[in-house]
């Protein structure tokens, strides 16, 4: 909700918002850590790894990969704001809050319901979540291969 109060006083930096992502991020890690550190690794790094080489693309990155595949922008539409998503950001913020109240026996209203349609939507989203940040990465990854060629190409 910080970035939705930032928007909406005027109140947005460069650094805001890359700040925003990197607390996001270590509470994350914090939590898969806490609660599932063996397949929390997994998502950690992957997590981590995206960061970087997304936000060294600048800050109009949610918007710089025109050809990536379909699935991939149909999740980052809209700033993230189509039902996939929705769903691809409910499964990286909530999946390990969900967790949580696996591992402690929290009890919520509805609880068996919730479990039963809750839960597989935000291992969906999760694991979207997961094959977007790898793509989109490998998408980083090879542009930066072609861009460091052609540089030394030019030199030469």
């Amino acid at each position: 909700f910080d970035g939705y109060f930032a928007r909406k006083l005027n109140q947005v930096s460069a650094f805001g918002a890359w700040l925003d992502v990197v607390i996001d991020n270590l509470g994350r890690t914090m939590l898969w850590c806490f609660l599932q550190p063996k397949i929390g690794f997994l998502f950690i790094s992957t997590e981590w790894l995206a960061f970087v080489c997304l936000h060294t693309s600048g800050p109009h990155w949610k918007t710089s990969f025109t050809n990536a595949p379909f699935w991939v922008s149909a999740v980052m539409a809209k700033g993230f704001k189509t039902l996939p998503g929705i769903i691809t950001i409910a499964g990286l913020n909530v999946l390990p809050l969900w967790l949580y109240k696996f591992q402690y026996n929290v009890q919520l209203p509805f609880n068996d319901i919730l479990d039963t349609i809750v839960y597989p939507c935000l291992i969906f989203g999760r694991l979207l979540c997961l094959a977007v940040e790898a793509t989109l990465t490998e998408f980083f990854i090879v542009m930066h291969i072609a861009y460091e060629r052609d540089f030394v190409s030019c030199i030469n």
